[in-house]
C-alpha cells in the first residue's frame, strides 16, 4: 500500500499541475493581440517555476503535458506544439537550478534569494523559452520569419513578468514556515493596507487617464503601498499588492482605461507590464532587505539572550563543585571539627577542584579552537588505549549511578594516528553525557565496528533521549536539550561541540541518533584507520594533567553560638558531595540532619521525619525544587515548616519564582558555615 501511495501522489501532482497550466495558460491566451500563440501576459511562466521550486524537479512532466495540451489546441502543428513545450518546460527547469544552485530559499527573505529569481528565472532563463518559442512557430510556418523579433519580445516580456509577479506569491503563501511568521502582523491594518490598494489602482487604471503626463503621474501612487506593504508585512504584503494590482491594471487596460491605454491594445498592454515588473522587483528587493534587517534584530537579541543565559549557566555550574569546596573548608577550619572528617574533606575538595579545572580546561579548549590555536600531538595508539583512558576518568561516575556498561572492541588492535589525550577526551565527554542523562540502574554500550579504512565506535544508552529538532543543534555551542532552570543535568552546552570539533581534527566525523523522548540516544564516531607502525610505541596512559592536592591550612576559629534548642533540618540535594558536606556543617552547628538525595522519596521522608527546616535544592531530578516546595506546603504536618531554597541560581526573577513556590528564604550555593549558622539562628520560634 506504501508503494502505491508513493506511486500516486506524484502522479496527482503532474495532472494537477498540467491542469492549471491549461487553464491558466487559456486566459493568458485571450490577451494574445499580435498572434494567436503569443502573450504579453503570460501567469504559467511563475506557476511553473513555482512548482518546480516546491516540488523538485519531478514536476517538469505535468508543465510539459500542460505546455503541450495548450499548444496543440492553439491551431499549432504537432510538432510545433512539441517544440513550445519543450521550451516552456526548458525555461522553468534552468532558472530552477540556477537558483538553486547559488543557495536559493523559497521564502525570498533574502536579497540574494530575489536577485537569484530576477536574474536566472525572470530575464536569463525566459529567453530560452521566447527563442525556443518562436522558432518553433517560424519553423511550423505558423508565423513570418519578419515578425520574429516584435514576436521574441512580447513572448520574452510576458514569461518574465509572469515569473516576477505570480511565482512569488505562490512561493511566500505556500511556505509553511513563512505562512507561520505572518500571523504575528496586524490584521486590521493589513485589511486597511489591502482597501486602500484596491482603491487606489480602481482609481488610477479605471479612469480613461491617458492624458499625457498628467495621467502618468497618477501610476506612482502604487509604490507608496509597496512600501506599505514591505515595511509592515514584508514578502506577504509585497507579492500580494503586486499580485492585484497587476490584476486591475491587465483589466483595466484591455477595456480601454488607465494611463498606459494607446491606439494599439497590444503596446498598452507592453507598456503596462513593463511597468508591473518595475513595482514588483522594487517591492520584492525591499521586502527582502527588511526581512533580512528583522532577522538581524532577531538575531542580536537571540545572542544576548543566550549570552545572559550562559553566564547564568556558567555561575550555576561554577556554584555547583564550589558548594562542597566551600563546606568542606568551613568544615575543616572550624574547631568543632576536630579530625572526624578530615580525610573525606580533602578528598572531596581534591575531586571538585578536578571538576572546576575540566570546566575551565573546556571553555579553553573552545576558545583555542576557535582562533586555530588548538593544535594536535598525534602519534600512533590504538583504539583500546583511548576508550581504556576515558573509561577511568568516568569510573566513578558510573559506579555511584549503578549503571550497566558493555564495552566491544575488536579483537584485532584498531591503530589510530591521533593525539591520544585529545581523542579520549571525546569519549570521556560522550561518556560522561551518557552517564548524566541515563537514569540509575540504566545502561550503556561501546560497541567498535571496523572496516578497511574507518573504525566506528558507537555509544548508545537507554536515557532521556533527543527529540528530532535537537539532533542537529546539539553539536552547536551552548546548545542544551534541556534548557530549562530547573533541569537536573547541568552543563554549559560546549561538551558536544568540543568533541566534534576534535573528532574533525583528527579526520572523522560524528553522528547523534535517537527515537525520541526517554528512547535512549546513539552517538557514531567514524575514525579513519593506519597501518600499525613497524615498532609499536609506548605510551604514557595517565593523564597528561593533574590537579595536585591542596595544601590545606586550618586556623583557630572560635566556635560558633549554637542555638538552644536542637533544631530538625532536612537536605534534599541530589547532589551526593554536596549534600554530605552540607549536612556535616549542620551537624557541627549542633543540629540534628537527615539527608536525602531522591526528591521522590522527599515528601514522605518529610512527613515521617517532622523537620523544622526543608532545605531544597532547585535542580533536582524528576521534580524541580519549586514544585516540591508547593507539594510539601499542602501537607497538614509540613504546612508551617521553614522552607529554604539551596541553589546555583541566584539572579533576582530565581529569587522571586522560589518566594512564590513557598520558600522562606533564597540561599546560592556556596553557603558558609556562618551564613547558614546565622540562618538557623534567626528562625522564629514559634515555626522552628
Amino acid at each position: 500500500m506504501r508503494n502505491l501511495a508513493n506511486f500516486i501522489k506524484p502522479v496527482i501532482v503532474v495532472l494537477a499541475l498540467a491542469a492549471v497550466y491549461f487553464v491558466a495558460s487559456k486566459i493568458g491566451f485571450l490577451m494574445a493581440f499580435e498572434a494567436e500563440q503569443v502573450t504579453v501576459v503570460w501567469p504559467p511562466t511563475g506557476i511553473a517555476l513555482a512548482a518546480v521550486l516546491f516540488f523538485g524537479y519531478r514536476a517538469w512532466p505535468g508543465i510539459a503535458l500542460g505546455a503541450f495540451l495548450t499548444n496543440v489546441t492553439a491551431h499549432e502543428p504537432t510538432l510545433t506544439a512539441l517544440g513550445i513545450a519543450i521550451g516552456n518546460t526548458l525555461e522553468v527547469v534552468i532558472g530552477a537550478y540556477l537558483c538553486r544552485r547559488v543557495g536559493f530559499d523559497n521564502s525570498l527573505a533574502r536579497v540574494k534569494d530575489v536577485l537569484s529569481l530576477v536574474i536566472f528565472s525572470a530575464i536569463f532563463s525566459t529567453m530560452v523559452s521566447a527563442t525556443i518559442g518562436v522558432t518553433s512557430l517560424c519553423l511550423g510556418h505558423v508565423q513570418l520569419w519578419t515578425a520574429y523579433h516584435s514576436l521574441w519580445m512580447i513572448w520574452w516580456l510576458g514569461d518574465a513578468t509572469g515569473a516576477l509577479i505570480f511565482a512569488p506569491v505562490l512561493l511566500i503563501w505556500s511556505n509553511r514556515r513563512s505562512y507561520d511568521s505572518f500571523r504575528q502582523y496586524n490584521m486590521w491594518e493589513a485589511f486597511a493596507l489591502a482597501l486602500g490598494m484596491i482603491i487606489t489602482s480602481l482609481g488610477i487604471f479605471t479612469e480613461p487617464l491617458s492624458m499625457g503626463i498628467i495621467g502618468h503621474v497618477f501610476i506612482y501612487l502604487i509604490f507608496p503601498f509597496t512600501i506599505w506593504a514591505a515595511l509592515r508585512f514584508g514578502q506577504h504584503g509585497t507579492t500580494s499588492v503586486t499580485l492585484a494590482a497587476s490584476i486591475i491594471a491587465i483589466w483595466a487596460t484591455m477595456h480601454g482605461s488607465g494611463p498606459f491605454t494607446t491606439v494599439s491594445l497590444d503596446q498598452s498592454l507592453n507598456f503596462l507590464q513593463i511597468f508591473m515588473a518595475v513595482v514588483a522587483v522594487t517591492g520584492l528587493l525591499l521586502g527582502s532587505a527588511i526581512t533580512e534587517r528583522k532577522w538581524a534584530e532577531k538575531a542580536l537579541k537571540e545572542a544576548d539572550r543566550r549570552k545572559d543565559e550562559f553566564i547564568a549557566t556558567l555561575s550555576h555550574e561554577l556554584r555547583n563543585p564550589l558548594a562542597p569546596l566551600s563546606n568542606a573548608l568551613s568544615i575543616l577550619q572550624s574547631s568543632n571539627s576536630g579530625t572526624k572528617h578530615y580525610s573525606d574533606s580533602l578528598e572531596i575538595m581534591g575531586r571538585q577542584v578536578k571538576q572546576i579545572t575540566r570546566l575551565v580546561d573546556d571553555l579553553l579548549d573552545i576558545s583555542r579552537i576557535s582562533h586555530g590555536k588548538l593544535e594536535l600531538k598525534k602519534n600512533h595508539i590504538t583504539l583500546e588505549e583511548v576508550i581504556n583512558n576515558a573509561l577511568e576518568t568516568a569510573k566513578p561516575l558510573i559506579e555511584e549511578k549503578g549503571h550497566q556498561l558493555s564495552v566491544h572492541l575488536p579483537t584485532e588492535p584498531i591503530w589510530l594516528s591521533a593525539d591520544l589525550t585529545r581523542l579520549s577526551q571525546v569519549f570521556s565527554n560522550l561518556l560522561n553525557n551518557a552517564i548524566k542523562y541515563t537514569p540509575a540502574d540504566g545502561w550503556i554500550l561501546i560497541e567498535a565496528k571496523a572496516d578497511e579504512k574507518t573504525i566506528t565506535v558507537s555509544m548508545r544508552d537507554t536515557g532521556i533521549g533527543i527529540p528530532e529538532n535537537m539532533l542537529t543543534r546539539i553539536f552547536n555551542i551552548f546548545t542544551q536539550v534541556d534548557s530549562s532552570i530547573e533541569r537536573a543535568h547541568g552543563g554549559l552546552g560546549i561538551g558536544l561541540m568540543l568533541v566534534k570539533n576534535l573528532v574533525e581534527m583528527h579526520g572523522g566525523s560524528i553522528e547523534a541518533h535517537s527515537e525520541g523522548k526517554d528512547k535512549g540516544s546513539e552517538f557514531l564516531v567514524k575514525l579513519p584507520i593506519v597501518a600499525a607502525p613497524a615498532v609499536q610505541p609506548i605510551h604514557d596512559s595517565s593523564p597528561s594533567t593533574s590537579v595536585p592536592e591542596p595544601e590545606m591550612f586550618v586556623p583557630e576559629t572560635p566556635s560558633l553560638n549554637l542555638r538552644e534548642r536542637k533544631l530538625r533540618v532536612l537536605v534534599v540535594e541530589d547532589n551526593k558531595e554536596l549534600a554530605q558536606t552540607l549536612g556535616w556543617m549542620i551537624e557541627l552547628l549542633g543540629y540534628e540532619v537527615k539527608i536525602l538525595c531522591k526528591a521522590e522519596e522527599a515528601l514522605d521522608v518529610a512527613k515521617s521525619f517532622l523537620p523544622d527546616v526543608i532545605m531544597l535544592d532547585i535542580g533536582l531530578s524528576g521534580v524541580s525544587g519549586y514544585e516540591l516546595c508547593r507539594k510539601m506546603r499542602e501537607e497538614p504536618s509540613l504546612k508551617h515548616r521553614i522552607f529554604i531554597a539551596h541553589t546555583g541560581w541566584g539572579q533576582q526573577e530565581h529569587r522571586k519564582r522560589s518566594s512564590e513556590a513557598g520558600f522562606d528564604h533564597h540561599l546560592v550555593k556556596p553557603v558558609s558555615i556562618e551564613t547558614l549558622g546565622q540562618l538557623l539562628k534567626s528562625l522564629p520560634e514559634n515555626k522552628a
